[in-house]
């Protein structure tokens, strides 16, 4: 029975939680900054170089055991908005799990 317990993965969230498709399909063009920050609060960050591109960032780790290698995966949403500040572009990226560091 002890064995089997070791092989649960400890799991480790970060980021945004509420970048699941219910949410993330609110978001339409044409909505304004203020209606996206109500939906999903402020940006992880924003683009250098232009500050009318918004990311929000999620990502989980998974370590199964404790000398084995980390799987890391993580989900972004990026919002453009344009010179009138509403939605021009969106972009979900997925990145699926791999090992850590790779």
């Amino acid at each position: 029975m002890i064995l089997l317990l070791g092989f649960k993965p400890v799991i480790y969230e970060h980021g945004y939680s509420s970048l699941d498709m219910e949410l993330r399909d609110k978001i339409k063009l044409g909505d304004s900054k203020e209606a996206v920050v109500d939906l999903l609060g402020s940006p992880t960050f924003t683009s250098k170089h232009d500050d009318k591109i918004w990311y929000y960032v999620s990502s989980k780790i998974k370590q199964y055991r404790f000398f084995q290698k980390r799987k890391c995966s993580s989900k972004s949403l990026q919002i453009t908005f344009n010179d009138n500040n509403v939605v021009d572009y969106i972009n979900y990226i997925i990145i699926p799990e791999k090992k850590c560091g790779e």
